[in-house]
């Protein structure tokens, strides 16, 4: 129970969005053993893997690796089953269980857990172990306590996230609306305007042409 409290006081600590997923896998294992780990976001029936940790210890093909960093979640029963009953799911032999689905072969024991906000799965944690029967309920329990704590963070660093950059867009207008209102030369406003469009778009570079009409 401490160390469930101390994993959630620090994931919570932070309101930076990629601070919050870093922590998720350096303070699950205060909780939950394991040997490699994932984290993945859930997008548009996909999960995209954004955190990995472990895999430098094991000996993994690359190429294996590399295999689950985008996944159809219809194509993998694992994830489906937890992206509908929006639970944990335990697979303590990944060699005796028919759902599993062999990609990287060091993982004998498995436990996944979905994120939800409201009633949809936003994200995916998920430990593995190299020892067959390693995981039992107990673990799926601290691991469904954690993800309920993580889920918050990851809300909390979004909001803050979306505020931020709704503080930068209404910066970025104002600065459009006063180069329109002010006396200087055409190429100055546009200037501005082009900058606070690169601003508000996050784009990398910004290019703007003037149009003559009736010129050669």
């Amino acid at each position: 129970l401490e160390a469930l409290q101390a994993t959630g006081q620090a994931i919570t600590s932070t309101l930076d969005f990629e601070q919050v997923m870093d922590r998720i896998l350096e303070e699950i294992a205060r909780v939950v053993p394991y040997d490699t780990a994932n984290f993945a976001l859930v997008k548009r029936g996909e999960v995209h893997i954004v955190r990995r940790r472990g895999f430098e210890k094991v000996k993994v093909l690359a190429e294996s690796v590399r295999a689950t960093d985008h996944m159809r979640i219809e194509e993998m029963p694992t994830l489906k089953t937890m992206y509908e009953t929006k639970r944990p799911l335990l697979i303590a032999n990944t060699t005796k269980s028919p759902m599993w689905v062999q990609i990287i072969g060091h993982v004998k024991s498995w436990l996944g857990v979905p994120l939800v906000v409201g009633n949809e799965p936003i994200a995916f944690l998920m430990v593995d172990k190299m020892e067959a029967d390693f995981y039992q309920n107990q673990h799926k329990e601290w691991l469904a306590a954690f993800a309920s704590q993580a889920t918050l963070a990851l809300q909390h660093a979004q909001l803050f996230t979306e505020i931020q950059r709704r503080v930068s867009e209404l910066e970025a207008l104002t600065r459009v609306s006063a180069a329109l209102r002010s006396s200087e030369t055409m190429p100055k406003i546009l200037q501005a305007v082009l900058q606070a469009m690169v601003e508000i778009l996050d784009a990398r570079i910004g290019v703007a042409f003037f149009l003559y009409v009736g010129r050669p």
